[in-house]
């Protein structure tokens, strides 16, 4: 291979696509330009800067056989955002420059720093899994942490590998353990753990590797027909991994797994593996369909019109009708999902089971949003939470009227009215029945937790219109339920799939058949680009992140600022069942968690009212017991009290923040409600605001009792006899 095409450096260009100051820069070329070279499958470092993805381009024009059109290889893109300071991308090769033009490689996941990267490839005969480990110069070297032969017959795809790069899991049918048998395409999920460079130990060559490998998933059902277990991703220094399974677990015996893919959790220290979703019981009943279909058409109708059963094609008009929960058909996505973040407290996933175990008040109603289609989902694994975060609507002529606008114009003539059979319409197979909407696929969550980019063909926001199989990347920002459109061709030929995300969330790379540099469409050509969202507050010019306008509005970062003047105490009351809570909580045992529960639920509440009125964390502290929120000793009849005790400044008094706290609650639209835990408060119980004594500790709680919660009305001040205080 020639040096040139080991490491490559182009001008970066201009930008062509600017919508909403959202800058996409195009990440591959097709290289000969003359022929159709593609990229695809990206995967975003951890801090933002490289980028590594599948290509079949021949960089450097060197006409080699390892580089011929349709051979992948995996190549990393760097300097797009002119980080060293020239206007150059860099390309540097990370599978083997050795690799024959009949094998592959694909599907690359890559660490923090973009140096460490794993892949799977046919090299050595069999689908095997690659660590590439690339050094300063760009020059990468390629470790193979199984040798699969095509004369085993077994093989390895699509691993992860931790930001500090020493954990590499993927899914494979090989036999790799000694006494651990693996039934041939029975894949089960492995981790290769403290990968080390032997860099001058000649049994290992120059270099050569060491690691410890472990079967993750249950051994004692390797053997076991159709218990697959796929689609592996670990924490960041391997602590944690996450996995979609089909398995019937036997510690689930009493509560068994639905037939599709569910999501599981196992923690490495103590090898325990928790089921973290339950879809067994919206598994789809057609008998319960088909008599819902009676009610609605008559049994006799149905029986003349040959419809004597309903199939599982009828389930997600049922869920559109509120029959039922969900479609309960398809489990955690494939090929990549779920998602992990860093720490291991949150998992993303899509699926058209409805997973959610909590509702914001403010998406309350008499009937709970149809789950008719593949949606989004955060699981939160130290509150026990699972938050649905795209949506659908209510059952009802709103959401039939929707699906009418939607799925109808591109629908076949014999689906629209007047060509749509009888029989059909019994069925719920005509156009303005049958949802036909993506509204999340393929979700990546950012290592800091706080961002899942996704794709989906339906508007999240009330800026973008929706339009049928017109595949779009959009950003949720967890803190504050913000939804930002990444891209927006409005154009269904024109798609944009599989997204990664930088840690921090500001970095998102994707696959696209459109090219945002030229404007143009790319169909036979796709290429992988980047998106670099800026993310700020704007609402505090004090704030260490503050941005006039940016493209995601996110909490205010403050430099450590003194609190002044006397604090208020704010009685707020939240809703949820502790005990369901902490029973969902990932490794739950009640005595050891209902501490760390209470302690990160207080965080949370915390950071949420300081982003919510966009003052530092430290002038917010709950004064609640921690002990008695653990215990669930004050959560009666669905309610948690907790007291706060806010601090002010120099700008706003506490009393001024605490009012201003009111009028939030009073704005349902407000940060307030969009806030991770506080969007769960009492939509009836208005905050109680009482002023109190400034003490030598500010942040002790003071002796103050404060006056009952009034269901309605406007916020109550009751100030403590040893400090009157009059509002003006």
């Amino acid at each position: 291979m020639t040096p040139s095409a080991k490491s490559l450096f182009l001008l970066l260009g201009v930008a062509g696509y600017n919508a909403d100051a959202k800058q996409i820069y195009r990440l591959s070329d097709p290289v000969p330009a003359t022929e159709t070279r593609t990229g695809k499958n990206v995967a975003v470092s951890g801090d933002g800067h490289s980028f590594v993805y599948e290509s079949d381009t021949d960089y450097g024009n060197t006409g080699l056989a390892t580089y011929a059109d349709g051979v992948s290889n995996i190549w990393r893109t760097s300097n797009v955002f002119g980080e060293d300071g020239t206007s150059e991308r860099k390309f540097h090769l990370v599978s083997n420059e050795d690799k024959p033009s009949d094998h592959d490689a694909k599907w690359a996941s890559v660490d923090y720093t973009g140096t460490k990267s794993c892949f799977h490839s046919n090299e050595p005969g069999e689908e095997s899994i690659m660590y590439s480990e690339m050094d300063e110069n760009g020059v990468a070297k390629v470790h193979m942490l199984m040798n699969l032969t095509k004369e085993g017959g077994r093989d390895a795809f699509y691993c992860d590998i931790s930001s500090d790069g020493k954990t590499v899991v993927f899914n494979s049918d090989a036999e790799l353990i000694p006494g651990l048998n693996v039934t041939k395409s029975n894949d089960q999920v492995y981790m290769v753990k403290n990968i080390d460079i032997l860099r001058d130990d000649p049994d290992y060559g120059h270099p050569g590797l060491d690691f410890e490998i472990y079967m993750v998933s249950p051994s004692i059902l390797a053997t076991v027909a159709k218990q697959k277990s796929q689609g592996a991703v670990v924490s960041a220094d391997g602590s944690y991994v996450a996995f979609r399974s089909v398995m019937q677990h036997p510690d689930y015996a009493d509560n068994p797994s639905a037939a599709r893919d569910e999501a599981w959790l196992y923690r490495t220290e103590d090898k325990k593996l928790e089921r973290v979703t339950n879809f067994k019981p919206q598994e789809c009943n057609t008998t319960f369909v088909y008599e819902k279909m009676q009610e609605m058409w008559g049994a006799d109708n149905l029986t003349a019109n040959n419809v004597n059963s309903a199939f599982s094609s009828v389930c997600n008009f049922a869920a559109a009708q509120g029959w039922i929960r969900s479609t309960g058909s398809v489990g955690i996505g494939a090929v990549n999902q779920p998602k992990m973040s860093d720490d291991g407290r949150f998992l993303s996933f899509t699926t058209n089971f409805n997973a959610a175990t909590v509702t914001a008040t403010q998406e309350m109603g008499d009937h709970p949003d149809v789950v008719t289609a593949i949606n989004l989902y955060v699981y939160d694994s130290k509150l026990g939470f699972t938050w649905k975060i795209t949506r659908e609507g209510k059952p009802g002529p709103t959401l039939d009227a929707e699906i009418e606008k939607f799925c109808c114009p591109a629908a076949s003539a014999s689906k629209k009215r007047g060509a749509c059979s009888l029989a059909n319409e019994m069925k719920g197979g005509c156009c303005w029945q049958k949802p036909c909407w993506f509204p999340a696929l393929n979700s990546h969550l950012s290592g800091d937790g706080h961002s899942v980019a996704f794709v989906g063909d339906m508007s999240h926001d009330l800026t973008t219109e929706s339009y049928n199989k017109d595949l779009e990347i959009w950003h949720y920002h967890i803190p504050t339920s913000t939804f930002t459109a990444v891209t927006d061709t409005i154009d269904p030929d024109h798609d944009d799939l599989y997204p990664s995300v930088s840690f921090d969330g500001s970095v998102v790379g994707f696959t696209s058949d459109f090219d945002y540099t030229t404007g143009t469409p790319i169909l036979s050509a796709n290429q992988v680009f980047a998106a670099k969202l800026e993310m700020g507050c704007s609402r505090d010019v004090n704030a260490v992140n503050y941005m006039a306008m940016p493209d995601v509005e996110t909490c205010c970062e403050f430099a450590e600022t003194e609190a002044m003047g006397a604090p208020v105490t704010v009685d707020l009351v939240f809703l949820g069942d502790v005990s369901e809570m902490i029973s969902r909580v990932a490794f739950a045992n009640r005595a050891t968690v209902a501490n760390s529960f209470a302690f990160q639920y207080v965080s949370d509440i915390e950071q949420d009212l300081a982003c919510s009125l966009s003052i530092p964390k430290a002038w917010v502290k709950v004064t609640s017991s921690l002990n008695e929120l653990g215990s669930g000793a004050t959560n009666t009849n669905g309610n948690i009290p907790i007291t706060v005790e806010i601090h002010g400044g120099a700008a706003k008094t506490a009393l001024a923040l605490a009012e201003e706290l009111v009028d939030q609650y009073a704005d349902t639209k407000s940060y307030l409600w969009r806030a991770y835990l506080t969007k769960t408060m009492s939509a009836s119980a208005v905050p109680v605001v009482t002023t109190l004594t400034p003490t030598l500790d500010p942040t002790s709680k003071p002796t103050v009792t404060p006056t009952e919660a009034p269901v309605s009305g406007s916020p109550v001040v009751s100030p403590t006899t040893a400090s009157p205080v009059t509002k003006s």
